[in-house]
């Protein structure tokens, strides 16, 4: 029987290389050397590179079920995110065309000579551009020579012909990257705008297009040193001068001292004592230099030590929203095995409900959260990972195990239960909020609570902390003057579902707005 032609379908539409891929009708299966796998269903519609394995039984590690273990964002980065490849002295002998979905957002870009269209790809860690664009109508000055091997879904490869520096313009603000050029072939716009653009602006994506909003130094932001680290802290929304001058002193002199302790600490138990090991998994150089970097600091900090036990979980790298990485053990097979804590999270419904009275807010974020509890002595070497020279294992919770947020919720309830009781603070995990009637309320609450955190040795993570706030986000909710509402990026979620054409699609959509009649 004749062959046919692989057609581009819904679950296939990735790929659009006439003649490079042929299904065979009457074996039923696609040749080994279209790299076709079953472990990536979701369409693909972005440029980006991804992890190499050293076998399909590591390459399963992203597939649908992560996400029952992980949160929406980290699953979706680690299904579909790129890293850098490593410069390679051969180009790749196969490449294919990647397809770029119609109605993704892009942006005109300015540059000295031009103006080109960009597709603005978050989720791609380096920016490309077409080679014959940078030819026919860029002129940089920085060229760079050095090849660049780049990786994607089902492991197509395309080599970045020379590298270069290029400022432009958008929204009449003037950026610099370090652009690639790769065959006009391979993208379907001019050139993409990845993550690494993130460093210099934050992107927003609104119902106008998408906006950009460039960070800058201000003059008037509070300096605050906290362990040497330099952390800015805007206060100026602060109506009274004196109560402001005060809260700056509070948080100047913050300083952990670890005089109290509380006797809650991580138990493990698990159904049988079989142990889980499973091998190392291959990282790209630059990861391993990030895992031995992070390895180090937390040797260190006291959070690791190294490990003889029989268990062994692997390590695996997930992007962040920012673009960098993040180093995550993959306690999935451990997970099966545990034993449920059986302490309660606080039902977000009763924490909203307790903020309705009040005009002021703060909130406070925990640097670290799980790191401040300690792993039994014993239990240690249950959260015992591996990697390709060594084996550690922790000595405080580690994120990633099922029964860790409880863990920390017991914790920080230990820690501040008394103050939650009279209504002056709500933990929700590492999240803590003070509410308020007006702003020397919200002032003297504040001492009193810094005066428990500091007693108890917790970190706090004052960039990401709001200080006597009339509106903050919390908890997916805006509370502003005893009003709540969800937050935008929760209702846009449901303005920007696609109208569902299939029963699990009408399950996913009622999913999104199930949240909201219950919230």
């Amino acid at each position: 029987m004749k062959k046919q032609e692989f057609k581009s379908t819904e679950k296939n539409r990735r790929y659009e290389a006439p003649g490079k891929f042929k299904y065979n009708r009457k074996d039923k299966k696609f040749p080994a050397s279209t790299n076709y796998n079953k472990h990536y269903e979701a369409p693909v519609t972005k440029y980006e590179s991804v992890q190499r394995y050293q076998d399909s039984a590591q390459k399963g590690y992203y597939n649908k079920n992560y996400e029952k273990h992980s949160n929406h964002n980290a699953s979706k980065h680690a299904q579909t995110n790129y890293s850098k490849s490593q410069k390679f002295k051969e180009p790749p002998k196969e490449t294919c065309t990647l397809i770029l979905k119609e109605g993704l957002r892009t942006e005109e870009i300015f540059f000295v000579k031009v103006k080109i269209t960009a597709l603005i790809d978050s989720g791609s860690t380096v920016s490309l551009l077409r080679e014959n664009t940078r030819r026919r109508r860029m002129d940089p000055t920085k060229l760079s020579k050095n090849k660049m091997l780049l990786t994607g879904i089902g492991e197509a490869q395309v080599t970045t012909i020379i590298s270069f520096e290029d400022e432009f313009k958008i929204d009449n603000e003037n950026y610099s990257l370090t652009w690639h050029a790769v065959p006009a072939d391979k993208l379907k716009f001019e050139a993409v705008i990845g993550s690494d653009l993130l460093e210099q602006a934050s992107i927003s994506f609104t119902k106008e297009g998408v906006k950009f909003n460039k960070y800058e130094n201000h003059a008037q932001l509070m300096q605050i040193s906290a362990e040497n680290l330099q952390e800015e802290l805007d206060l100026r929304h602060v109506e009274n001068r004196q109560i402001k001058k005060e809260l700056e002193k509070l948080i100047r002199d913050y300083k952990p001292e670890k005089t109290a302790s509380t006797d809650v600490t991580m138990r493990i138990i698990l159904k049988d004592e079989e142990p889980v090991c499973q091998p190392p998994r291959r990282l790209a150089f630059t990861e391993r230099q990030e895992v031995n970097k992070q390895i180090e600091e937390w040797l260190n900090e006291g959070i690791i030590r190294p490990s003889f036990s029989e268990y062994a979980s692997p390590v695996v790298m997930v992007k962040k929203k920012d673009g960098s990485s993040r180093m995550c053990i993959d306690y999935r097979k451990l997970n099966q095995k545990l034993v449920k804590d059986k302490f309660p999270l606080p039902l977000i419904e009763d924490v909203l409900d307790t903020l309705q009275e009040a005009k002021v807010y703060s909130t406070l974020d925990l640097r670290n959260g799980f790191f401040h509890v300690d792993v039994d002595e014993d239990c240690r070497k249950y959260t015992s990972f591996i990697v390709s020279d060594g084996q550690f294992e922790f000595k405080k919770v580690p994120f990633g195990l099922s029964t860790s947020p409880r863990v920390f919720q017991r914790y920080v309830s230990s820690i501040f239960r008394d103050l939650t009781r009279k209504g002056i603070v709500i933990s929700y995990l590492d999240d803590l909020v003070i509410p308020a009637k007006n702003e020397q309320e919200g002032l003297e609450k504040l001492k009193i609570i810094f005066e428990v955190a500091k007693k108890y040795g917790l970190e706090i993570k004052f960039k990401k902390c709001q200080f006597l706030k009339k509106k903050i986000e919390f908890l997916g909710h805006i509370v502003e003057s005893g009003t709540i509402k969800p937050s935008p990026t929760k209702t846009l979620a449901v303005r920007k579902f696609p109208e569902p054409t299939t029963i699990k699609q009408v399950q996913s959509f009622l999913g999104v707005t199930a949240w909201h009649i219950v919230h």
